[in-house]
């Protein structure tokens, strides 16, 4: 299941409810660094929408400011921020909603700006203040220069504007089953999953979130706390933590419990030459990777069955489903060197312990069970490694409009990106493999006008005996037209093949990314191909919402080997919601239907949740960290 964000529900469908109606977005150290060379595209074309026009001209009108056209070679004289209100006259709700939340404080914005007061002009360090502002709890972040009364000095100008802080993010996936003869007929519609994380983001107007979970699935409900700090006591130190709890429906018991933490520096600017982090994640929870047959949420489900047969005919349904006890953690180092061409070298110790153990299976034989688990179950492993890791890339980003949010700026980094990670295991420090792991991952971006085609390779290699090595090999690619008279069209495709498969481990697709019109978690297997072609309109405005329409031709399968490789299709539309007053990323509403029939595992779904259903592919080495 995707995780979608939302927050604000039911004052977002308000805000669009009424726009229908009414028809109609650390600082350097004194002295600052060696600018940066300009990125490849020319920064002052860099497109704005009609909506982040209006906050620059509310901004400069509110300062009584003119734009400097020609900020190069001149000394920063001061910062000044405007934070726009999450509800302004624009926007068709009352203004006192703003009373009840809380908004960033503007010391929190100037901290973040990477240039400083005495440094020169760097338009580079400038837009990249503004990619690290907009993953905050802002949606707008513009930064103008504006003129002064000394012709040799500029000041910046930061429009930020605030989202609602305190939600209830949410996500929630429904389906229907489908008669597949014409007319189409809809029956026994049911929600499958819903995810609900009432959340405070901005605590304090400080970019601190404190949150709470509940997930509802169909065989469990789960609850939640987490706690996130980018900035601890105004340094560049970050942490994170989360617990979760996880009760069966049919008993009220527990089921089981996950959780993360981290404690670290992060590189967060282009000209940060160290970074840290210690980290540990854990998972003691059954796992199904079929699914469930159940209704609806909270239902009385049993999860979908395998089928076995023993050498006198009889046939056995074994349960899909297994409980897992995993554990990682890595402490490590990243020493970063360059500007326009960045090469940044990890170094640390990482563990990574698996467990796994089929449920209880009364009335079937050694023989079945043996076999279910030597197909199905991923294998119990302990790894103990020492890591080295390269990552080098280029410092270049194509700005857009329109493409995975709406009306609001995005930046893609362009260029190669290259991935080598070794990680050494032995017994003698507590492994159960003695192994030489590998990690390599090749990609390149193209900008296409200001649409962009991307492809990515990347290879695991786990060499150690013949029957205790792993390997697999993953490739993915993704065509962005540019912007055309009706939007634009998408083709994205992934393939993953472990052709050395000793650990086992399985991938699915089905529900709410890659194959809509079929069940969750519908086909599984540890090899996998996908390949989704989606046309996206030009938004639409109303007032302050943006509005827009999709849509969409799935394929894949996921098996054992591609000689099982069945491609099931789907097809149907959607409509895409941005509001800048909730957060950055688009709500998705999607129905589709399979289109391979006789297909038991085809169904009519709807998936609303924020966030397309699958990102723009991107290379990470392995690991509890990126």
């Amino acid at each position: 299941m995707s995780s979608g964000r939302a927050s604000g529900l039911c004052v977002a469908l308000a805000l669009f409810a009424r726009s229908a109606l009414a028809d109609a977005v650390a600082p350097m150290p004194s002295g600052g660094a060696p600018p940066a060379p300009p990125p490849a595209s020319a920064p002052h074309a860099a497109p704005r929408s009609d909506y982040e026009e209006e906050s620059v001209r509310e901004a400069l009108a509110l300062r009584h400011a003119e734009v400097d056209p020609n900020p190069e070679g001149k000394v920063v004289e001061g910062i000044d921020v405007v934070s726009l209100e999450v509800f302004e006259k624009r926007d068709p709700l009352p203004g006192f909603l703003n009373s009840l939340h809380t908004t960033t404080r503007r010391t929190i914005i100037d901290r973040e700006v990477l240039l400083r007061p005495g440094d020169v002009w760097d338009r580079a360090l400038v837009e990249e203040t503004e990619r690290n502002l907009r993953v905050r709890q802002l949606s707008v972040v513009i930064i103008v220069p504006v003129l002064t009364k000394d012709p040799k000095t500029v000041r910046l100008l930061v429009v930020a504007k605030d989202v609602w802080s305190l939600r209830v993010n949410w996500d929630v996936a429904a389906v229907a089953d489908v008669e597949f003869h014409p007319p189409w007929v809809l029956v026994n519609g049911r929600v499958q999953t819903l995810v609900l994380q009432p959340s405070e983001e901005n605590l304090g107007g400080r970019h601190k979130t404190v949150l709470t979970n509940v997930v509802f699935e169909r065989p469990t409900y789960t609850l939640g706390v987490g706690y996130v700090d980018p900035r601890i006591g105004g340094s560049h130190l970050s942490s994170s933590a989360t617990a979760n709890v996880v009760m069966n429906c049919r008993s009220g018991s527990p089921e089981g419990t996950y959780g993360t933490f981290s404690y670290g520096r992060p590189l967060y600017s282009t000209h940060t030459k160290w970074a840290w982090v210690t980290a540990a994640s854990w998972a003691e929870t059954v796992v199904r990777p079929g699914g469930t047959l159940g209704e609806s949420i909270c239902s009385d489900d049993t999860p979908v069955s395998r089928r076995f047969a023993t050498a006198d005919g009889t046939v056995y349904s074994v349960p899909y489903s297994y409980r897992q006890d995993v554990f990682r953690s890595q402490v490590s180092a990243t020493r970063s060197f360059g500007v326009a061409t960045k090469n940044e070298l990890s170094f640390g110790l990482e563990s990574n312990r698996r467990r796994y153990s089929a449920e209880a299976l009364p009335g079937v034989p050694d023989v079945v069970e043996n076999a279910f688990v030597r197909r199905y179950l991923p294998v119990s492993d302990t790894r103990i490694s020492p890591f080295i890791q390269l990552h080098a890339f280029q410092n270049r980003f194509l700005r857009v409009l329109d493409l995975e949010t709406l009306g609001l700026q995005e930046d893609f980094r362009l260029g190669h990106d290259v991935w080598l990670k070794v990680y050494p295991a032995w017994t003698a420090l507590g492994s159960t493999r003695t192994f030489v792991g590998t990690y390599s991952g090749l990609g390149y971006t193209l900008p296409l006008g200001d649409g962009l085609v991307r492809v990515l390779g990347a290879s695991t290699i786990q060499l150690g005996s013949l029957a205790k090595t792993d390997a697999e090999v993953e490739a993915s690619g993704r065509v962005v037209s540019p912007r055309l008279p009706f939007g634009r069209v998408i083709v994205d495709a992934t393939m993953l093949d472990r052709y050395r498969n000793h650990l086992n481990p399985i991938s699915a697709l089905g529900g709410t990314g890659r194959l809509r019109g079929y069940r969750s978690l519908a086909f599984t297997g540890p090899e996998y191909v996908a390949a989704n072609v989606e046309i996206r309109s030009r938004p639409v405005r109303i007032l302050s919402v943006m509005a827009g329409a999709v849509a969409f031709y799935d394929v894949g399968d996921a098996f054992s080997q591609f000689s099982e490789m069945r491609l099931k299709q789907g097809a149907g539309g959607g409509f895409r919601f941005a509001f800048p007053q909730i957060q950055r990323s688009v709500f998705r509403i999607d129905a589709g239907v399979p289109l391979t029939r006789n297909e038991p595992l085809g169904e009519f779904t709807i998936v609303a949740q924020f966030e397309q259903a699958f990102g723009v592919p991107a290379l990470a080495a392995p690991g509890l960290v990126p």
